[in-house]
């Protein structure tokens, strides 16, 4: 091989090298940075899904809708998180991406039962909520002598634009189902959904237990591979959420 050759070969080396190396840089500015003194952070083994403010309040509305008048809370709270989990055992996914908790009167839907309270207790969703009291009146809005009514009420409609035809369906088959039950009639039905336990059979001053995702797609019928599947799904989705925000 030439001397003029020799050198044409090593020039296309450093140039691939170089080429190698920024795309490697590229990548390390995506991962998140991290501490190198700290340990990893342990992080659940639960699939989070993304909650999806504009389209809870859709979800809570078509309720409200179908009803064609004011709800009680507590059965309000029984039907999302029934739609919900119908939603995770026909399309892979719940309509909310709330996160779910075992209480007294059966499974609840953290943030939705907070925004009913009028507060919320997770970081950076004071937004979220007031998408919520923009569209749903909750009993912590009214007057005193009408608190103890307990009712959601619709303010306006929201519109539908964010639920797909399927999901409309899964709301409308929920309701035809149980629309109409009383309030502690559905908590009691939510007692029998194996993923909930009750908080004072497993420690006398504990109010609140967490209902894992996974929990939930076990029992209803997920094998290892479809909730695997599930999860691939999810990440791929935050990933993708995160580049597009910087």
């Amino acid at each position: 091989m030439g001397s003029s050759e020799g050198r044409k070969m090593k020039n296309r080396y450093k140039k691939l090298v170089e080429f190698s190396y920024k795309k490697l840089k590229t990548i390390l500015r995506i991962l998140p940075k991290r501490n190198r003194s700290e340990p990893p952070a342990m992080e659940s083994n639960d699939i989070i899904f993304k909650f999806q403010p504009e389209k809870t309040v859709q979800v809570a509305a078509m309720f409200l809708k179908l009803h064609g008048r004011g709800m009680k809370y507590l059965g309000l709270l029984k039907l999302i998180y029934m739609a919900d989990r119908l939603a995770l055992e026909k399309i892979n996914q719940p309509l909310t991406g709330d996160t779910y908790v075992s209480m007294k009167y059966g499974p609840v839907l953290s943030r939705i039962y907070d925004f009913i309270k009028g507060t919320t207790s997770f970081n950076n969703e004071q937004d979220a909520l007031n998408i919520w009291k923009k569209y749903i009146l909750t009993p912590n809005n009214y007057s005193a002598p009408l608190q103890l009514s307990y009712e959601v009420i619709l303010l306006k409609d929201p519109g539908s634009e964010e639920l797909s035809e399927e999901e409309e369906e899964i709301i409308e088959e929920i309701y035809k189902k149980c629309g109409n039950y009383d309030r502690f009639d559905l908590a009691n039905m939510t007692h029998n959904f194996p993923e909930w336990q009750n908080p004072q059979t497993l420690n006398s001053s504990q109010k609140v237990v967490p209902i894992e995702n996974i929990k939930i797609l076990q029992v209803i019928g997920k094998n290892k591979e479809e909730i695997n599947e599930i999860r691939q799904i999810v990440e791929r989705k935050k990933y993708l959420d995160e580049l597009s925000n910087g």
